[in-house]
């Protein structure tokens, strides 16, 4: 069998268990075994054109790769395409095809992007593309830190600061920056901790909503907290039991000055009041505790106004004809469904399927994405197709079932969470010719 090299023997590693990487909750596929992995690797790389010529052989690949469903053989050629893009040097194939790995089989491969983000950092000279360097950092930092993988956090934090400085955006340098002290409050945990540190990872957990992970950190934090903590762990079943944990958690919450810190304590403490209402066998008390779920509900924070994605100022943007027009602009010029759009974007996509997009800084500030998209009543003439897309930190997020002439006057509604995400970006692809692909975002918002 050939010799494997560069990225395919730390992928092989990977499935062996030879390398802790943290793993992400969105894949779901198994790798193929080692063994079977093997042969698949071995019948690939006997193929003349590897040694002969390396951008032949990595064409060749892409084009099998659409003829297999995950697998052993979809695995292999995967991992072999991987490795003949970075001995071509090239990096952003190389990101694309271990974003696909990630996409369909249970392993995150990180220890293998970082040097791919290195590549990229020194290629890339515009703007947008070292933004999207440092979101992904970021995204793959808090990947790192919950798997407790310090050494690869650390370094992500510095390829990311790094991108961020290069990329001059403000609030990307503030993020980073962050991370690096948050992998500092992590490293301090073993030994003597401050109330700082404590807090700091404690945020970390519940933010990801990690009850587990965050039980032990909290319950460094007082005695009040240890006490709620231990009850919490108990995971009470009896309906009095779970009223008494929910007010606990809210008398806690009642002392806590940090606003953020404060809601994830009363988010518990909602938690417990709706298990007590699901323990209740009594219809009476089930009806009481519904009114005082409702009461507690009234008396948090009000929410907020959602934010329009028009409203806000876009990092970048790529549309195939004219300029990307929002909001007031396309008051009176575009129509669905025969009624204006005036809180929406208007995105023209070049032919064939070339990627057209807005970016948008979130700066992990909002948790979902909610509007619709469809194709505009000027759109009658358009004959080909359309596919809008939601990436958060350059990963799919959401897709869209594609769009003809045929559904003018009905729009899809998307709902996505964009939970402790840095960079959004709305896509549109257009499968032919785009005459009259008149693509419309309506009405996209974002909450907190």
């Amino acid at each position: 069998m050939p010799k494997l090299s560069g990225l395919c023997v730390l992928l092989f590693l990977l499935l062996s268990g030879n390398l802790a990487i943290g793993q992400h909750a969105r894949n779901k596929v198994s790798p193929p075994s080692p063994e079977s992995l093997r042969d698949a690797l071995a019948a690939i790389q006997e193929d003349p054109l590897r040694e002969s010529d390396p951008a032949g052989f990595a064409k060749k690949l892409r084009r099998k790769i659409s003829d297999y469903a995950p697998g052993t053989g979809h695995y292999a050629l995967l991992m072999c395409l991987a490795d003949a893009n970075e001995s071509l040097g090239q990096a952003q194939d190389c990101l694309s095809t271990l974003d696909q790995i990630e996409r369909h089989y249970d392993v995150a491969p990180i220890e293998l992007y970082m040097p791919v983000f290195r590549r990229l950092l020194k290629q890339k000279k515009d703007r947008a593309g070292k933004v999207e360097i440092a979101a992904r950092c970021l995204a793959l930092f808090d990947t790192s830190l919950a798997s407790e993988d310090f050494a690869h956090a650390r370094t992500l934090a510095s390829i990311g600061r790094a991108a961020a400085r290069k990329a001059k955006v403000g609030w990307l340098k503030r993020a980073t920056k962050k991370c690096e002290e948050l992998h500092g409050h992590f490293a301090r945990l073993h030994d003597s901790p401050t109330t700082k540190a404590l807090r700091a990872v404690a945020d970390f957990h519940l933010h990801r909503r990690d009850w587990n992970a965050a039980r032990p950190i909290l319950s460094r934090l007082g005695p009040d907290l240890e006490a709620a903590c231990n009850a919490d762990a108990d995971k009470p079943s009896e309906s009095g039991d779970c009223l008494a944990l929910s007010a606990k958690w809210r008398r806690i919450a009642s002392h806590e000055h940090a606003s953020m810190f404060r809601q994830r304590l009363l988010d518990r403490a909602a938690h417990w009041l709706e298990a007590a209402r699901h323990a209740s066998r009594d219809d009476a008390q089930r009806l009481d505790l519904e009114r005082r779920i409702e009461q507690f509900l009234a008396d948090r924070e009000p929410e907020r106004k959602p934010t329009l994605l028009a409203s806000l100022r876009e990092t970048d943007s790529v549309v195939g004809y004219a300029e990307l027009e929002k909001g007031d602009e396309l008051d009176g010029k575009v129509e669905f469904d025969g009624k204006p759009i005036r809180a929406g974007l208007f995105t023209h996509p070049a032919d064939d399927a070339a990627l057209t997009h807005v970016g948008y800084a979130f700066g992990d500030k909002y948790g979902s994405l909610h509007g619709s998209v469809a194709l505009a009543d000027s759109g009658a003439p358009f004959g080909s197709e359309l596919e809008f897309e939601i990436a958060g930190d350059g990963r799919t997020l959401w897709t869209s079932p594609r769009i003809d002439r045929t559904h003018i006057g009905s729009a899809v509604d998307f709902h996505v969470d964009v939970s402790g995400m840095h960079r959004i970006e709305l896509r549109v692809r257009c499968m032919g010719s785009s005459r009259s692909a008149h693509a419309v975002w309506i009405a996209p918002r974002a909450r907190k």
